[in-house]
């Protein structure tokens, strides 16, 4: 999962343990400009950083940023390495994934706007203003042309400015791409009860993270799906249990405690490994930090006691 020891060796050459028994790294603190004792540490069951020196603090994707320059969705790439594809089944998922190359043959499955139009990462003097303003709103939010390409992200003039985004079967989303844009999103009807983004990830990895939305799934990788929706139905827990992950991370917005304890527990129940990524802001799409937990008593009581403060300021 979350690996900071490879990016600190690759960064800094080495690293140190702190405490009895080791709860923290320990390396040279980049921020301070001379520090050659180790201010820096590194909490490994926190996901925070904090200088003793001169007081820098973030968690660890703030800080690859912050070193880096890089942007969020590449920073937690330094950081996140998906699952390989399970073995038993790489044969037939290999042919899977050439078929679905090929534009006609992946979008078969969908019913799209009529006049849905591909995006391409090659600019064309034919491209109008619906296509400028899709390309301008994704790269602006880092899903450049390699994220049109593997999730098949159009536009249809139909809808208006609007990012079109296959999801499943007869499913799609429209993402408008201006803030002034009512509704947000648009999509053909009411959202049928099973369908999630990105279900391929549920044939291919042990280790799957669930997103309330597309975009969040993309940010993360190819082993992410999203619920598209804010409450799990019953048919699409049913398809999680029914699955061959063994593992799931439950990364939803920071106001969806009782959302995620109800999807934690039904998974667990069901004899899957669950820990939630709990957000302190925004979500996997947007930047936000997050701690990982385990998901037992612990977390539990976590969350219970973030969602009644949550409800007591409202």
């Amino acid at each position: 999962m979350l690996s900071i020891s490879e990016f600190l060796i690759r960064q800094f050459g080495d690293y140190h343990f702190y405490g009895n028994p080791p709860t923290d790294y320990r390396v040279d603190c980049p921020f301070c400009g001379d520090d050659i004792k180790g201010h820096l540490h590194v909490s490994m069951d926190k996901h925070v950083v904090h200088c003793f020196r001169c007081g820098y603090k973030n968690n660890w994707v703030g800080m690859v940023m912050d070193i880096t320059g890089m942007p969020y969705h590449k920073a937690l790439g330094e950081l996140y390495e998906p699952p390989k594809i399970r073995g038993d089944i790489r044969e037939e998922i290999t042919t899977r994934m050439e078929e679905i190359r090929y534009d006609s043959v992946y979008l078969e499955q969908f019913s799209l706007p009529y006049d849905f139009r591909l995006l391409r990462h090659k600019k064309f003097k034919s491209d109008n203003l619906y296509v400028r303003a899709a390309k301008h709103y994704l790269i602006g939010r880092g899903f450049g042309s390699w994220y049109w390409q593997r999730y098949r992200l159009g536009i249809a003039p139909s809808q208006g400015y609007r990012v079109i985004i296959p999801v499943e079967r007869d499913y799609w989303q429209g993402r408008a791409v201006f803030d002034w844009m009512k509704p947000k999103y648009l999509n053909p009807g009411d959202p049928a009860r099973d369908v999630i983004f990105n279900p391929h990830a549920l044939d291919l990895y042990d280790h799957v993270v669930i997103c309330e939305g597309s975009f969040s799934a993309m940010a993360v990788g190819e082993n992410a799906s999203a619920l598209i929706g804010k409450e799990p139905t019953v048919e699409k827990i049913e398809r999680l249990l029914q699955s061959q992950v063994s593992k799931f991370s439950i990364a939803l917005e920071p106001g969806a405690f009782e959302t995620m304890r109800t999807l934690a527990d039904a998974l667990s129940r069901g004899g899957k490994q669950v820990e939630i990524w709990n957000y302190s802001e925004g979500d996997p799409a947007s930047g936000g930090g997050f701690v990982v937990m385990d998901y037992g008593l612990k977390s539990r009581l976590s969350l219970d006691i973030q969602g009644k403060f949550s409800r007591s300021i409202v």
